[in-house]
């Protein structure tokens, strides 16, 4: 997840700070950062894995690398949470500076398209920086339990399954927050919603008015 939007975070900065050079841009150089991305994702955990350093937890019957492993943790830490985190900050504030600079530098026509431009980019990132403040906020367990160990030397109880059901519900949060955020997703899932619900209000009508039209009739009768 990380990784991802630190891929995201990368094309934003090709199409705004270095709009010039168009090669950042192109489907190869966007390929390849990919693959990269790809293969940092799938073997930066093969060390660890390698050196049996993931192990079944009893007490917690999960495999993964102990909270007293503090060397493994920090390792796994460190490709995870901080590297993409710091670049993901990083690129942002870089973004942020660029399109502040330039928002109102021209007054021509093409300068009142590009602020349009500059205030849906500015908008994205504001959504994606909520996201990854979710991602932090959901680790934020994980780090407590660790510290704990590390300064007790004992790892609590089921530490890890909560953890992990933390992360879980984070991950569900944020997948829920980017269908919010998406305009065009949510105006569809408006769209259903309101067909819906106006077709039962339609079907009500239709048998509230049924059954008036009957009874006037056996009245009448």
């Amino acid at each position: 997840m990380y990784h991802t939007l630190l891929i995201q975070a990368l094309y934003r900065l090709f199409v705004n700070v270095f709009a010039t050079r168009r090669f950042l841009q192109s489907k190869k150089f966007t390929l390849i950062i990919v693959i990269v991305q790809w293969l940092l994702s799938n073997t930066f955990g093969l060390p660890i894995f390698f050196a049996g350093r993931i192990r079944y937890q009893a007490g917690s019957r999960i495999c993964l690398v102990s909270l007293n492993d503090i060397s493994g943790f920090f390792y796994l830490a460190v490709w995870i949470y901080l590297v993409p985190v710091s670049l993901l900050t990083l690129i942002y504030a870089m973004i942020v500076r660029h399109v502040t600079i330039n928002a109102f530098s021209n007054t021509n026509r093409q300068a009142i398209f590009q602020r349009r431009q500059q205030k849906r980019e500015i908008q994205l990132v504001r959504r994606i920086l909520i996201l990854v403040t979710m991602l932090i906020v959901i680790g934020i367990p994980y780090c407590s339990f660790w510290l704990h160990t590390w300064c007790t030397g004992l790892s609590p109880p089921y530490a890890e399954r909560l953890s992990y059901i933390f992360i879980a519900f984070g991950y569900g949060a944020s997948m829920l927050y980017i269908l919010v955020s998406t305009s065009k997703v949510r105006n569809i899932l408006i769209d259903i919603y309101n067909k819906r619900y106006r077709g039962r209000r339609v079907e009500c009508a239709n048998i509230t008015n049924t059954q008036a039209i009957q009874m006037t009739v056996q009245c009448n009768t």
